[in-house]
């Protein structure tokens, strides 16, 4: 999966990053007083921040508690969801409107 993950291009390898990232936290169960997203590598804490800055409108800290980070989830599983569903109907209907978004 890493290696095919090098082809992902736009939102696809975002997705990825942020599955994985997403993974990386809840790997950590003692988010109450420890914050998981510290204990990720800078770079992909950037990375997590720049994209949830860029389409999600925040957080605004650069290092925001979990709390702050787990408000945007259901935000970004929803653009996920969306996207699936353009490229589903895409693949079926050819319909190419939404792949704009």
């Amino acid at each position: 999966m890493v290696d095919l993950s090098n082809e992902f291009h736009g939102w696809t390898r975002l997705v990825y990053k942020f599955g994985c990232a997403f993974i990386h936290l809840s790997n950590f169960h003692n988010y109450s007083n420890k914050n998981p997203f510290d204990l990720l590598p800078e770079n992909e804490q950037k990375e997590l921040l720049d994209h949830l800055r860029y389409y999600h409108g925040g957080p605004f800290s650069d290092h925001p508690s979990f709390e702050d980070l787990s408000s945007f989830f259901p935000r970004v599983f929803e653009k996920i969801t969306d996207h699936l569903k353009c490229y589903i109907d895409h693949l079926k209907f050819k319909d190419t409107n939404c792949l704009d978004r």
